[in-house]
C-alpha cells in the first residue's frame, strides 16, 4: 500500500504580490519552486496586468529593491522559519521604476545600478498606491 505524501507546511509558502495600485495575489508554492513559474502563475491570474514591462522585486523597508531573478527558487528569498514571501509587483520602464512604501517616500530606482537616483518628497501617508505612465513621465501616488 503506498503511502500519501504529505504536505509539509515547512515545504510550502505563502507568496504575496502586491502592486502598486493596491491589488493583491495569493497563492502557496513549494520552496523549490523557480522564480519564472511564479511569474507565469501571476501573468495568468491577473490576465493582463501583469507584462514584460513589470518585474517581481523583494522591497526590504529603505533598501534598494531586489528583483528577483526567474531561475532562482523562493527559497533564495526566505529563511527557513519565513511562512510569508512578500513581494511587489512594480512596472518598469527599460532601467527606472518607482516605488512607494510606508515611510512615505516616493523613490525613483535605476535598476541597472541598483541605486536611488531620486526621492520625490514625503507623502502625507503611506504610499498604498502609484500607478505610472512612463511615456507621458506622469505617476499617480495615494
Amino acid at each position: 500500500m503506498e503511502r500519501a505524501r504529505s504536505r509539509s507546511p515547512r515545504s510550502y509558502l505563502i507568496v504575496r504580490v502586491s502592486t502598486l495600485a493596491g491589488r493583491v495575489w495569493e497563492r502557496s508554492f513549494h520552496r523549490q519552486t523557480k522564480v519564472a513559474a511564479v511569474s507565469e502563475a501571476l501573468r495568468a491570474a491577473v490576465d493582463g496586468h501583469a507584462s514584460e514591462h513589470h518585474r517581481l522585486v523583494l522591497e526590504v523597508h529603505g533598501e534598494v529593491p531586489a528583483e528577483l531573478k526567474e531561475a532562482d527558487t523562493l527559497d533564495s528569498y526566505t529563511n527557513a522559519d519565513q511562512s510569508i514571501l512578500e513581494l511587489t509587483l512594480i512596472r518598469v520602464s527599460g532601467h527606472l521604476a518607482l516605488s512607494g512604501s510606508k515611510d512615505r517616500m516616493l523613490r525613483l530606482w535605476e535598476l541597472d545600478q541598483c541605486s536611488c537616483v531620486h526621492e520625490l518628497g514625503v507623502h502625507g501617508g503611506d504610499v498604498t498606491g502609484l500607478e505610472v505612465d512612463w511615456e507621458k513621465k506622469l505617476a499617480l501616488s495615494g
